[in-house]
């Protein structure tokens, strides 16, 4: 298969680059020859790792084409049917994320760094149609979304290494609360929330508007750093944030589970490479 192919590879080009490395050694005296080929081998040794390297980084790509491609091919197929629903096409992306999570699909390592600003995200592809996204998003311990929507937008996320909590709210459209400073009542909102879910590697859930209010938050045990993928239906350049209001107990829904929130409009933005922590994952 594929990793014994790129195994064999590796082997032979190491054994080039010692051959090539231990060229200098021969035509030298014994006692010059032994440390001379000692040095060669450790050089050798370096250069495998290299070799190495490179190989892995050129299969995290083509991985990730591959990944790309399947997405594709499910966006054009269901547009060509001219009736599939939001539901149907985010169930075959979600099957298709899993299946490509599951059978050791390998992202490339700058896109799952862990960020020193909020949690990573990075744009893994977007489709020049503006049909879709592939967005990547490293989670350091302790690092979460803020109660948030997709902007109208379906979703689709999947563990890629390590576990997520998603927490899920319904959202309820209020008007202003009387005698209360915030103005704009349009944009005030009562969230209940709905049992939390872990999510772990391969695990893939479907989010279509308006049952799209969550969070989203490292759940990974021992510290590690947990990395999803997120396809969106659009080029998603904002979202709709939700921040508590604090209202008279008087004001409040008496006996709710719910609270108080107004919506935001947030741009979003790709993190950028100073602010990655150079970490192996």
């Amino acid at each position: 298969g594929a990793p014994t192919l790129r195994r064999r590879q590796v082997e032979a080009e190491l054994q080039k680059e010692t051959m090539a490395i231990g060229q200098g050694c021969f035509g030298k005296s014994r006692t010059v020859r032994g440390p001379c080929v000692r040095a060669a081998r450790a050089r050798a040794r370096a250069a495998g790792r290299t070799v190495a390297g490179r190989t892995e980084r050129l299969h995290s790509f083509e991985s990730s084409r591959n990944l790309i491609r399947k997405v594709d091919e499910i966006l054009e197929s269901t547009a060509a049917s001219n009736g599939a629903s939001e539901e149907q096409v985010t169930a075959a992306v979600s099957e298709a994320l899993t299946a490509w999570v599951k059978s050791s699909g390998v992202l490339p390592n700058e896109f799952i760094q862990k960020s020193k600003k909020g949690y990573g995200r990075r744009a893994l592809h977007v489709d020049k149609h503006g049909r879709y996204g592939i967005i990547i998003m490293s989670w350091a311990p302790g690092q979460a979304t803020a109660i948030h929507d997709h902007d109208n937008m379906w979703c689709v996320e999947c563990v890629y290494k390590g576990r997520v909590a998603i927490q899920a709210f319904d959202a309820v459209k209020q008007k202003s609360i009387p005698h209360h400073r915030t103005d704009g009542g349009a944009n005030l909102y009562y969230l209940y929330p709905e049992e939390e879910a872990l999510s772990n590697v391969g695990n893939a859930g479907q989010l279509i508007p308006p049952k799209d209010v969550h969070m989203i938050s490292n759940a990974a045990p021992g510290g590690e750093v947990a990395v999803t993928i997120h396809v969106y239906g659009g080029h998603m350049e904002k979202c709709q944030i939700f921040t508590p209001v604090d209202v008279e107990e008087a004001e409040a829904e008496a006996d709710s589970p719910g609270r108080l929130y107004k919506r935001e409009s947030k741009s979003l933005y790709f993190t950028r490479e100073k602010d990655m922590h150079e970490v192996g994952l």
